[in-house]
C-alpha cells in the first residue's frame, strides 16, 4: 500500500515494506498508477462481458422476477450484454416453471 505523509515542512512517499525508503513524488505516482492498473487488468480479465456470474444464475432459476430486476439494473448500468443474458435466462426460466406448475395442477 502507497502512503504519502505529511509532516512539517519534510514531505515523504514510502511504500510500506520493511525497508522504507523516502521516494520522489514522481516515483510514488508511478508505482501507485502500476499498482492500479494491475488490479484493473485482473478484475476485467476475471469478469469477460457477457458472462454472468454463478450467483446470479443461481437467484434468476430460484427466482426469476429478481433476475429480470438485475438485468434491468444491469442494463440501467451500461451493461449491456450481462444484461441482456439475464434477462433471456430470466424469460426462459419463468416460461419453464409456468410449464412445469401447470403440469403439475392439469394432472390432478
Amino acid at each position: 500500500m502507497l502512503h504519502i505523509y505529511d509532516v512539517g515542512y519534510e514531505r515523504g512517499y514510502s511504500d510500506m515494506s520493511k525497508n522504507t525508503k523516502k521516494l520522489s513524488k514522481e516515483e510514488a505516482l508511478e508505482k501507485a498508477l502500476d499498482r492500479y492498473d494491475s488490479t484493473n487488468r485482473r478484475k476485467e480479465s476475471s469478469q469477460k462481458e457477457g458472462s454472468l456470474e454463478s450467483w446470479e444464475i443461481l437467484v434468476t432459476l430460484i427466482l426469476p422476477i429478481a433476475g429480470i430486476l438485475m438485468a434491468l439494473v444491469k442494463l440501467n448500468n451500461n451493461e449491456k450484454e450481462n444484461g441482456k443474458n439475464l434477462m433471456l435466462l430470466s424469460i426462459a426460466f419463468s416460461l419453464i416453471s409456468f410449464l412445469v406448475i401447470y403440469t403439475m395442477v392439469n394432472r390432478a
